[in-house]
C-alpha cells in the first residue's frame, strides 16, 4: 500500500530515534520503537493510533488488540491498559502516529456529519480496525505538513478535521460521538477512570459520597457489559 509507506517514510525520517515524539502540529505525536518493549500499564487518552510499521498488542481486561501496519485503534475515554510492541527491529522499527482528539472540533463537526447507518456501536472505550484509504490519505496528508511548516496553521486544523471527518463518518462513529457528550455515561466513566488513574496508590471505598463516581463506573460495568476486568478493585 503506497500511501501508508509513504506514511512510514515520513514519521521515519522526523523521528530518528526511539521514543515518544511530539510535533509542531499540536495534538499530533510520533513513536518510534526499534525493539520490543514489555508490557507496561497505562491510561489511554481518547486518541487515534495509526500504526505505519511493526506491530503492537494492547490488553483490555480480557481483550487483546493487535496492531499491525494499515491499522488504527479509537481511545474513546480514559482507559487503564497494557501495551507493548511484539514485532520491531533496528531496520524495521515500529512506527506510529497519535491523536489526541480534540473535543471542541469533534463536537462540532458531529453536529454536521450524519451518522453512519445501520445499530449504534456498543460503547466501549477502545476498538481497533483496519484504515480505510480515506484515512490514511487524511493521515499522510497532516503528516506531510511537517514539511512545510509556512502552510502548518492554515492546512493544519483542515487536515485534522478531515481524520475526524472519516471517523465520524465510519463504523467507529457512533463511538466517537460519545466524546462529545460531557453528560454522557461515557464520559462519567472516563472520568471516574482518570480519577482513579491519578489516586490508585490511595485507599478508598466505592461506599463514601466522595468517591461516587467509583460506583459510577462498576454500575456502568454491570449495565452495559464494559470491560469490568479494566477497572480497579477499591481497598
Amino acid at each position: 500500500m503506497e500511501t501508508l509507506t509513504e506514511i512510514a517514510d515520513v514519521i521515519a525520517r522526523h523521528v530518528s530515534n526511539d521514543g515518544f515524539h511530539a510535533t509542531p502540529i499540536e495534538r499530533v505525536t510520533l513513536v518510534r520503537s526499534s525493539t520490543v518493549t514489555m508490557p507496561m500499564p497505562n491510561v489511554y487518552r481518547p486518541q487515534l493510533c495509526l500504526v505505519a510499521q511493526g506491530h503492537k498488542e494492547v490488553t483490555l481486561g480480557d481483550c487483546v488488540f493487535s496492531y499491525a501496519p494499515g491499522r488504527y485503534g479509537v481511545v474513546t475515554y480514559d482507559l487503564p491498559a497494557i501495551g507493548h510492541v511484539v514485532e520491531a527491529t533496528p531496520d524495521k522499527p515500529y512506527l506510529c502516529l497519535y491523536l489526541d482528539f480534540d473535543p471542541v472540533m469533534l463536537g462540532d463537526l458531529a453536529l454536521r456529519v450524519p451518522p453512519s447507518p445501520g445499530a449504534p456501536s456498543p460503547p466501549i472505550g477502545k476498538t481497533v480496525s483496519d484504515a480505510g484509504a480515506g484515512l490514511l490519505d487524511a493521515a499522510l496528508r497532516v503528516l506531510r505538513l511537517l514539511d512545510d511548516p509556512a502552510a502548518l496553521p492554515v492546512l493544519g486544523p483542515l487536515a485534522e478535521q478531515e481524520i475526524l471527518y472519516y471517523l465520524l463518518a465510519g463504523p467507529d462513529g457512533a463511538r466517537m460521538r460519545h466524546i462529545t457528550s460531557s453528560q454522557g455515561r461515557v464520559a462519567q466513566v472516563g472520568r471516574a477512570i482518570a480519577w482513579i488513574g491519578k489516586n490508585f496508590r490511595e485507599r478508598f471505598s466505592i461506599c463514601g459520597g466522595r468517591h461516587e463516581s467509583v460506583e459510577s463506573v462498576r454500575a456502568f460495568s454491570r449495565r452495559d457489559g464494559a470491560d469490568a476486568a479494566a477497572i480497579p478493585e477499591a481497598a
